[in-house]
């Protein structure tokens, strides 16, 4: 299973430049921080940006005496650019992006903007589907479900088959929101893919081809941005 998150991305630089920049603060084990890139070309950029820490570590022998020994940490965070989107894809995204988008700033300068999307799903759905595939979503999570007594709720609806005719008739005309859903695909070439996107553009998901379907997600999920 493969995870991405997608984050809205704005650059002041062309990603030649952003390239050039990663090369001159390339990864090595003596500065212990730096880039390592897959591919670069006008249009897009790939490669990983890397930070090892080196953390002292306490342990107890069984006489009771501590011993310290040294443990290292590598922080790693997977991207890819591409100049035809405002998508920056994160593959395997590690708990904080923090150390990564610092960075970034800190080469770059003024002009950089990396945020958090927050996208509408059903749009996302509409724009799959266009693109000669059959998608059945068998899971689905909503929320700000108001009920009989003015309560908001949450609901799952999960089934083996398509689950989207019964979530609405459960909810019968009532207003809510998409917060995940869990989706199989069979696109027209063959390719297939299942998995499941969140509305601030985390995916988990496995694939025939990974390099189509990222291809096909990237594209669906640009028209959803607010």
């Amino acid at each position: 299973m493969i995870s991405t998150r997608w984050l809205y991305s704005e650059l002041p630089i062309s990603l030649r430049e952003l390239s050039s920049l990663m090369l001159a603060n390339q990864y090595s084990e003596k500065s212990g921080r730096g880039f390592l890139l897959s591919s670069s070309n006008s249009e897009s950029l790939t490669g990983k940006y890397i930070e090892k820490t080196i953390e002292n570590v306490y342990i107890e022998d069984p006489m009771g005496n501590k011993i310290q020994s040294q443990s290292t940490v590598y922080y790693i965070c997977k991207f890819a650019w591409n100049s035809k989107s405002k998508l920056l894809s994160i593959t395997d995204p590690p708990r904080s992006l923090r150390k990564f988008i610092n960075e970034i700033r800190s080469m770059v300068g003024l002009g950089v903007v990396v945020a958090d999307i927050n996208f509408d799903i059903e749009k996302w759905i509409s724009e799959i589907e266009s693109r000669n595939c059959i998608l059945t979503i068998d899971n689905i999570s909503c929320y700000g479900v108001r009920t009989k007594f003015d309560c908001l709720a949450k609901i799952n609806v999960k089934g083996t088959t398509d689950v989207r005719r019964d979530l609405e008739a459960l909810l019968d005309g009532k207003t809510y929101k998409l917060d995940s859903l869990k989706f199989k695909i069979e696109f027209e070439n063959g390719v297939s893919a299942n998995g499941e996107l969140t509305k601030t553009g985390s995916c988990k998901f496995s694939t025939s081809s990974t390099t189509f379907f990222a291809k096909q997600l990237r594209e669906s999920l640009e028209p959803c941005l607010p």
